[in-house]
């Protein structure tokens, strides 16, 4: 067996299937649809949700682990958490 072969195959290995994909994109369109309809008081059309992380790059491989997903509050929800002791990092870590 070549190199190549063999390397093909691995990457193989890596690629989630099509029913992961699927039970992902399930699960986290689940969750976005859940706040949005709480915090928007809307239907959800995915506006939104940001996929983030391996899902968002396209790198996702198997085993699958976790899905990132960064949910875009209202602006009034964000400034009332913001106001909240605590919620806000003053001076940057870095």
């Amino acid at each position: 067996m070549s190199t190549a072969s063999r390397f093909s195959r691995f990457l193989g290995n890596l690629e989630l299937t099509s029913d992961q994909v699927a039970d992902a994109r399930t699960k986290y369109d689940g969750v976005a649809s859940k706040l949005h309809t709480h915090y928007f008081g809307s239907t959800f059309t995915g506006s939104s949700r940001k996929l983030i992380g391996s899902y968002g790059k396209g790198t996702a491989v198997r085993p699958p682990r976790d899905v990132d997903v960064l949910f875009l509050l209202p602006s009034t929800v964000y400034e009332r958490y913001k106001a909240r002791s605590g919620n806000v990092v003053t001076g940057r870590p870095w």
